[in-house]
């Protein structure tokens, strides 16, 4: 039965397949859950840095990272765009879900970008923007604070250079394990509003402002202290942003596999009822072929 060995030959390489698609899921289960956790880790600091930021909220006014700041140049100064997306493909609409908030957001302009994943850079270089910089290489599944660091105080000095009027991140907001978002935030400059908001978002709690009516000793100075909390708040808005684009990246292929997963086994289903079949006609026939047989002896 040379169809039914060909059909068995598809059953197994098909399991494979799902044995293939079940470890990947629970590999990307186990990294969301990781990045999730990390995330969550990184509340307390977020309290502390709110409570200080309440605290200089007069003096935020002057960095200048901050809305308000007039730029003067005698050019027309462009938007730069920070891109993230992954580095490795199997993750379902994740990527092109940002690559279109990418288009909406350029409107068919020739932008200037950053990207955060070699998909995002293939498709900057595709669709003849200008690429900045690439961080694909260095960013991995676990950013550490040295490296959010570092990629962080990169687009504050391009941002200083004066030939930026403002900076806007596009990635995937984590909602829940079967639901992301690809969103546009702004990340320069910043507004106390904007910086409040990002706090309580990530807190999950109201910042309430200060009750305490009595004078409060900073040293070395309020506008010392402005001066070095705006960058570390920038900091942890551009980590949290890279952890919940992580984290929609592990649990989109978590979908994906546990999808392919259960269509490997539908077509497993499939393939064992057309083996069953081919296999109950091969016999049908063989049957016949033999009672056919017998009859012809009888006649001789």
């Amino acid at each position: 039965m040379p169809a039914g060995k060909q059909i068995l030959d598809r059953i197994k390489s098909v399991k494979n397949t799902g044995k293939i698609t079940r470890a990947m899921e629970l590999i990307s289960t186990v990294k969301m859950k990781k990045a999730a956790d990390i995330a969550l880790g990184a509340r307390p600091f977020a309290m502390e840095a709110s409570g200080i930021f309440s605290r200089v909220a007069e003096e935020i006014s002057m960095s200048p990272y901050v809305e308000g700041k007039e730029k003067k140049s005698k050019k027309k100064l462009k938007t730069l765009i920070v891109v993230i997306t992954s580095n490795k493909g199997l993750c379902g609409a994740y990527n092109i879900n940002v690559f279109r908030e990418v288009v909406k957001q350029t409107k068919g302009t020739k932008t200037d970008c950053i990207t955060i994943g070699k998909k995002a850079r293939e498709f900057i270089l595709r669709t003849g923007h200008s690429l900045v910089a690439d961080y694909s290489e260095t960013f991995k599944d676990d950013p550490t604070p040295a490296q959010v660091k570092s990629i962080s105080a990169s687009i504050r000095e391009l941002y200083l250079s004066w030939e930026y009027s403002g900076v806007k991140v596009i990635y995937s907001f984590y909602i829940s394990a079967i639901a992301q978002k690809a969103v546009t935030r702004p990340f320069l400059p910043v507004s106390k509003e904007s910086l409040s908001a990002f706090l309580e978002e990530i807190t999950g709690s109201i910042i309430s402002p200060v009750t305490y009516s009595g004078e409060y000793k900073i040293e070395p100075s309020k506008q010392a202290v402005a001066d070095r909390i705006v960058p570390l708040i920038l900091d942890l808005m551009f980590h949290e942003m890279l952890l919940e684009a992580k984290a929609s990246e592990h649990a989109a292929r978590m979908v994906e596999m546990k999808n392919a997963r259960e269509s490997s086994q539908t077509k497993v289903k499939e393939l064992t009822l057309i083996y069953n079949k081919a296999r109950q006609a091969a016999i049908t026939k063989e049957i016949s072929e033999i009672v056919s047989g017998v009859e012809s002896m009888k006649d001789v």
